[in-house]
């Protein structure tokens, strides 16, 4: 379900990916309950999955990435 949304979002240009999503449905709150793997489609050479990302699915299947960029940007507001 969650892979072909994200499928657009794949960065190689001249092969395919295969993504795989992956939801830990038992999570705890603020844990991060997503991760999505991506594998470049281009057989006959070697190829594995790669952690690209992680974040959170909430109850209706809103997904918010990990971003350390917000992270950076939350301190910088802690300390103004």
């Amino acid at each position: 379900m969650y892979a072909k949304q994200l499928a657009s979002r794949a960065l190689i240009s001249n092969a395919g990916v295969d993504i795989q999503v992956f939801v830990k449905p038992d999570a705890q709150e603020g844990e991060y309950n997503m991760r999505i793997y991506a594998k470049p489609d281009v057989e006959p050479v070697f190829a594995v999955y790669s952690l690209i990302a992680e974040g959170r699915v909430d109850a209706e299947n809103t997904m918010e990435f990990y971003s350390q960029q917000n992270l950076v940007d939350a301190a910088k507001d802690m300390i103004k």
